[in-house]
C-alpha cells in the first residue's frame, strides 16, 4: 500500500514520493500540468504512467490578495488565502499563502475520555520570493511547510463499554498498542534561476 505510483506527482517540480499518507496540501495554484505516457526523460523515475505537476502562484510586482472562509457542522471550518506585495519596485516581491482546515469529527466515540474520529486538522503555509535584478535574470525561492494530524487513519474499533457499545481505543486484553498519525512536510526549493530557450528564426520575404 506504500508502493510508489507509476504516475509521478510533483509539487513545483519537486517529486512527492508517496500519496498514501497524504502529500502536500494543494492551494494557491497557478496551473496543473498533466503529462500522459512515460516521462522519464524529463522527470526521472516513477513516471512510466505519466506525471502531474502542481504549479503554485509565483510572486509578482503588484499588490493583491484573496481570502476564503467556509464553515459547516461538526465544528468544521476551512480558510485559505494569499497576499502578494512588492518589496523593492520591479526587483523583489514576496507572496505569502496559507491553507487551514479543522473538524471535530463525525464518528462518535462513546469513550468519555476519547475524541470523536474522522477529524481534520491541517495547516500549511508557503512563502515565495521573486528576485529580478535585471531584465535577463530572475530567481524564485519558495519555502513551504505543512502539517496534517487527522484521526481517521489506522484507527481500530476495539474495547467495550457497559451496555455492549464499542469504543475507540486500546483493548488491554489484546495489546497495549497505540497509534497516532502526524505528518510534517518541509521543503525548500530553489528553481532554475536562469533558463535558456532555443529560438528559431526564418527570413521573411515580402
Amino acid at each position: 500500500m506504500n508502493s510508489n505510483s507509476p504516475t509521478g506527482i510533483f509539487y513545483d517540480e519537486v517529486y512527492v514520493a508517496s500519496q498514501f499518507l497524504g502529500g502536500p496540501q494543494i492551494f494557491d495554484l497557478a496551473r496543473v500540468e498533466v503529462l500522459r505516457g512515460p516521462q522519464g526523460t524529463l522527470y526521472g523515475k516513477n513516471t512510466t504512467g505519466g506525471a502531474v505537476n502542481f504549479i503554485t502562484r509565483a510572486p509578482s510586482f503588484d499588490t493583491n490578495g484573496n481570502l476564503s472562509i467556509q464553515a459547516g457542522d461538526n465544528g468544521f471550518w476551512h480558510a485559505n488565502g494569499a497576499l502578494n506585495v512588492p518589496l523593492v519596485d520591479d526587483k523583489l516581491a514576496m507572496r505569502v499563502a496559507f491553507n487551514a482546515s479543522k473538524s471535530d469529527g463525525w464518528v462518535k466515540n462513546y469513550n468519555p475520555a476519547g475524541k470523536d474520529l474522522s477529524s481534520i486538522d491541517n495547516r500549511a503555509v508557503r512563502v515565495s520570493f521573486l528576485y529580478r535584478p535585471t531584465d535577463d535574470f530572475d530567481a524564485t525561492l519558495r519555502l513551504f511547510s505543512s502539517r496534517a494530524n487527522p484521526t481517521n487513519i489506522g484507527t481500530v474499533n476495539v474495547g467495550l463499554l457497559p451496555g455492549g457499545k464499542n469504543a475507540f481505543g486500546v483493548n488491554p486484553r489484546v495489546n497495549p498498542l497505540t497509534a497516532r498519525l502526524s505528518t510534517i512536510t518541509r521543503a525548500i526549493t530553489i528553481a532554475q534561476a536562469a533558463r535558456s530557450e532555443p529560438t528559431a528564426t526564418a527570413p521573411r520575404s515580402r
